[in-house]
Order: structure tokens, then C-alpha cells, then sequence
């Protein structure tokens, strides 16, 4: 089933040949958003793929270029405020701190969710990233502020490549993770699905989770997703954090043009490719496998 895709010219596709605008022949084509997500029915089947909005661009460095100052703006856009929901669970957690250190034989049942924590809960067990704790609907200005940070909080405690998995297929790749001088966080996704010849689709642009130095979170990723099935029931699935990594460059990947015709966008060279003979190789590879070859040579 085809994704749907709405062009747009990001200026610059072309050139001025006497006092004329002549189009560039084969402009750069890049997803730049989302408009619609895809709809995938009760039996996990694609039903309608997703609308997205497709750049076109004089070359890839103009493409590159408008992907760097739109990051830049997502940071700066950040306004200066303190964080009133972070400030009531630093007072919260001081508070549950001191009271087991009063009681020693209380059972701890308090996970620690904030970035800080270190995904160790107070009596000392490493608590997994999970999004189950994120609230689906918010009704409050309050509860929106501590699902954000929620979301952020575990969204920061994975690396690049880690993988967020749901029950409609999707692989959700975390492709960046950065901090500036000033403390601002920007971390980005970006979703595919893994097709039959082991290949990657890319389904959506980049989406961004990002936090400001004084605590103000953004984000454009929700770990739920809401959509109606076949009996006209209104269903929810949610993402699940796993263990899995990705290393992209390592992957072929395919994104869909304006006609629904697969286009490649990333290939792997033959000499990247696993060796039968090296074992199973993860992201950075198999140091032993490796030695085992260097011998065999």
C-alpha cells in the first residue's frame, strides 16, 4: 500500500537563465513531516499508509542545510522559565528520600523516573525505560508537564540505534541524541518498518524530543498511538522500549517517491555485509568473530 506524498518546492530549485526561471531537472527529494500517520487495522495489516510531505531541493548540501537550521530553531525556540512540575518532584523525592532514610526497613516502592536518577530506583535496582507510565489522555496543564518529562526521561536513557518497538510493526530508530554548550537536548526518531528481503521502509521524517538548559521539554514523538479498527472502536497501542539495537549505515533503506516507487536512499556496500563464516556481528561487531577471521587469513 502506497504512502501518500504532498511536494513542496523549499526555493532555490532552479536557476535564472535569461530572466527566467528554469526548474532544476532532478531535484533533491527529502520527507520534511508527517501529515497523516499510517492506520494499521485490528489484524495488524496496513490499511492506509501514512501522508507525508516531501522537499524538494536544489542539491542534498541545500537539504542538509535547511535539516541544520531547523534543529537550530527547535532549541532556540525553547523559552527561558523555571519548571514548575520538575521543581514539585525534586520537593516530592527529597521528601521520599528522607522518610526511608528515617524508616531503613521500609520496602521502596518508589521508582525514580527523572533523568538524574539514573533509571535506579531508591532501593537500588535498575528500573528498565518503559512508556506504561505514560498517561494517554491528560487533562490538566500539570499532568501534561509530568508526561513530558516522563516521555523525555526515558526517551534520554537510550543511545543511538536503540529500538522502540509497538504491535503495529513499526521499528522506531533513535537516530540522534545531542547536547550543546548551553545544556539543551535534542533527541530525534525516526520510524520504519522491515520488509520481507530484510530491507528497511522509512515510514516518517525525523521527529524531535527536546529539552532546554532550564528544563522547558518539547517533543513531537508520543509513545501512543490512537486510531480506530474495523468495528469502529477507538484502539490504543503503545511504544515498547527494548534491548534491540540498529546501526543504520549497516541497513538498505527505502522510502517511497511520488508515484509509490520504492527509492533506495541508504546502500550497503558488499563488504559491510555479514559473512556466513564471522558469526553473528552487532552494532560496532563481533571482536572475537573478527579475530577468528584475521587467523584464518
Amino acid at each position: 500500500m502506497s504512502v501518500e506524498a504532498t511536494f513542496v518546492d523549499m526555493g532555490g530549485v532552479g536557476d535564472m537563465v535569461d530572466g527566467k526561471y528554469v526548474p532544476v531537472e532532478n531535484p533533491y527529494e527529502m520527507i520534511i513531516g508527517t501529515d497523516k500517520p499510517a492506520i494499521m487495522g485490528e489484524d495488524g495489516v496496513l490499511k492506509k499508509g501514512a501522508v507525508v510531505r516531501v522537499g524538494k531541493f536544489k542539491d542534498k548540501a541545500a537539504a542538509d542545510e535547511w535539516l541544520k537550521n531547523e534543529k537550530e530553531k527547535r532549541i532556540e525556540s525553547q523559552p527561558k522559565r523555571e519548571s514548575k512540575i520538575n521543581a514539585k518532584y525534586d520537593a516530592e523525592l527529597k521528601a521520599v528520600e528522607q522518610s526511608l532514610k528515617e524508616t531503613p526497613k521500609a520496602q521502596a516502592k518508589v521508582v525514580a523516573t527523572k533523568e538524574e536518577a539514573g533509571g535506579v530506583g531508591v532501593g537500588g535496582d535498575v528500573v528498565k525505560p518503559t512508556f506504561e507510565n505514560v498517561p494517554i489522555l491528560t487533562r490538566t496543564a500539570e499532568e501534561i508537564e509530568t508526561a513530558k518529562n516522563e516521555v523525555f526521561n526515558n526517551l534520554n536513557r537510550l543511545e543511538v540505534g536503540s529500538v522502540i518497538e509497538n504491535s503495529d510493526g513499526e521499528i522506531k530508530v533513535v537516530t540522534e541524541k545531542s547536547t550543546d554548550k548551553k545544556g539543551n537536548q535534542l533527541i530525534g526518531i525516526v520510524t520504519y518498518e522491515r520488509q520481507s528481503d530484510g530491507s528497511l521502509r522509512q515510514m516518517t521524517n525525523i521527529v524531535w524530543a527536546s529539552k532546554s538548559a532550564d528544563g522547558k521539554i518539547k517533543l513531537d514523538y508520543n509513545p501512543h498511538s490512537t486510531g480506530t479498527n474495523l468495528k469502529g472502536e477507538r484502539v490504543t497501542v503503545t511504544d515498547q522500549i527494548t534491548d534491540k539495537k540498529i546501526d543504520l549505515s549497516k541497513e538498505n533503506i527505502f522510502t517511497e517517491d511520488e508515484n509509490g516507487n520504492l527509492i533506495q536512499i541508504n546502500k550497503v556496500e558488499p563488504s559491510l555485509k555479514e559473512s556466513p563464516e564471522s558469526g553473528s556481528v552487532g552494532v560496532g561487531g563481533d571482536v572475537e568473530s573478527r579475530k577468528r577471521d584475521e587467523v584464518r587469513k
